[in-house]
């Protein structure tokens, strides 16, 4: 007999033989053919080295992946200091969840605007919608953006249909994915643009003035070149507004959607002569890196980071239940922000019990468009598809519909008055709060602070 260790020597290879001829009818073999035959052995080598570190030192570091995990980092902040009783003063578990809603909505507005755009290859995206709703939206309206930069020209071509108002409006703000703060420059089919037999129009966009061979309008882009208040991560944000006043609002209505006639293209900005975009280039660490930056620079500054200060709120934003703040036009008051420089706003908090209402009254002015909608504590509309949770002037019945002008009331509640001639509803939705926000665009001389009166609902 062969003593212990001569045993095991002659075994080796009998046992490897068999571990072989397993590992051939494996899928293990399979596996390791195809990567074979995909990557050669050295690849092969390069991956197992790879892994081999992986295990023992941990994910390999990249710029693109420390951005991403940035990003997930601010979803968790946002979670644990924005919807917070400290943060956005959230208490409620049903206010919490809404404020999820919010980070989602603000996730997918990131994405769309900072991911996928590119100042070289200019494409208007939708900045709001019936389902994902930021900054204030509003039902009776379309935004669109696109992110433009001083060195290149553009031009901006479509045509006016069934808008009541249109603008352009360029906004500046101190990185990619920053708080909006200041409007450079600003233009609307008012005042400024120049609008065709057939509502079609043309407006440039660039830092210097175009040539004398142009034909359209312009917009100048020259402040942006000025800006020593920012560093050179200053980014620019062009945004359209398509506002609307009919009975079905446009941002509830299936048949409106796709309508607005607006493109943007490249052009130089000396000649003023098409300029093509550059092809589109491999994702690269460094580019991908730079665009989920800007994502998480999004969430952060319109969560956790958001200037919160009542102090430094306009006067026309009341902070004193159920009182609007005096009307006043975002151009003349402008603190900061995505507001549309034409538009006189007034906004207050409202809280009812159960069994209250709260009246609003006054004059509506003469202007280019009125509305007045409901907001949560997170600046989003009610749900406006199934529920009248806004007023546009063609909705309301308590005022002349032919003037559009003159005295309105209004009943805000959470159930609609029983005699309702002459008076306005607004669903609450059972809701106990939130915001109640107007806005006057071009309203001539001044407007009158609406007048508030809390009732029970039984006394209407």
């Amino acid at each position: 007999m062969c003593t212990r260790n001569v045993c095991l020597f002659l075994l080796i290879p009998i046992l490897l033989l068999i571990g072989a001829r397993l590992f051939l009818k494996s899928s293990a073999h399979a596996r390791l053919s195809i990567a074979v035959g995909l990557m050669g052995w050295d690849g092969v080598g390069e991956l197992a080295k790879e892994t081999f570190a992986q295990r023992w030192l941990g994910q390999k570091q990249t710029a693109s992946r420390t951005q991403f995990i940035g990003l997930l980092d601010a979803l968790l902040e946002a979670d644990e200091k924005y919807l917070s009783p400290t943060g956005r003063a959230v208490v409620d578990k049903d206010d919490i969840a809404e404020g999820h809603v919010y980070l989602t909505h603000l996730l997918r507005t990131g994405f769309e605007t900072m991911m996928e755009s590119d100042p070289a290859r200019p494409a208007f995206r939708k900045l709001v919608s019936k389902d994902r709703k930021i900054l204030g939206d509003n039902p009776d309206a379309f935004y669109y953006c696109a992110n433009v930069v001083k060195e290149l020209g553009y031009v901006v071509t479509g045509k006016v249909t069934q808008e009541d108002y249109f603008s352009l409006t360029i906004y500046t703000a101190p990185c990619e994915g920053c708080f909006f703060k200041d409007t450079i420059s600003d233009i609307n089919d008012k005042t400024g643009i120049t609008i065709g037999p057939n509502g079609d129009y043309k407006v440039m966009i660039s830092a210097t003035k175009p040539p004398s061979t142009w034909d359209g309008d312009w917009m100048s882009m020259a402040d942006a070149l000025n800006m020593t208040q920012y560093s050179k991560e200053t980014a620019l944000q062009l945004v359209t507004r398509h506002y609307y006043e009919r009975t079905v609002s446009v941002a509830a209505d299936p048949t409106m959607e796709g309508t607005v006639d607006i493109s943007i293209t490249l052009v130089n900005p000396t000649t003023a002569e098409p300029y093509p975009s550059p092809s589109v280039e491999v994702h690269t660490d460094a580019s991908v890196a730079r665009k989920l930056k800007a994502v998480k620079m999004f969430v952060k500054k319109h969560s956790t980071e958001l200037e919160q200060d009542p102090t430094e709120a306009p006067k026309w934003f009341s902070f004193e239940l159920n009182q609007f703040g005096d009307p006043a036009v975002f151009r003349d008051v402008n603190t900061g922000g995505v507001g549309a420089v034409d538009i006189a706003y007034s906004a207050a908090p409202f809280k009812l019990k159960d069994d209250e209402a709260l009246i609003i009254e006054g004059t509506m002015p003469k202007c280019a468009f009125a509305n007045v909608v409901l907001w949560n504590r997170y600046l989003q509309t009610f749900d406006y598809v199934d529920h009248q949770t806004s007023l546009n002037r063609a909705k309301m019945q308590s005022i002349d519909g032919s003037t559009k002008q003159g005295k309105y009331k209004i009943v805000l509640s959470h159930q609609q008055p029983l005699h309702m001639d002459g008076v306005d509803w607004l669903d609450t939705m059972g809701r106990n709060g939130g915001t109640v926000f107007w806005r006057f665009l071009l309203p001539s001389g001044n407007v009158e602070r609406p007048v508030t009166k809390v009732v029970k609902f039984l006394d209407l």
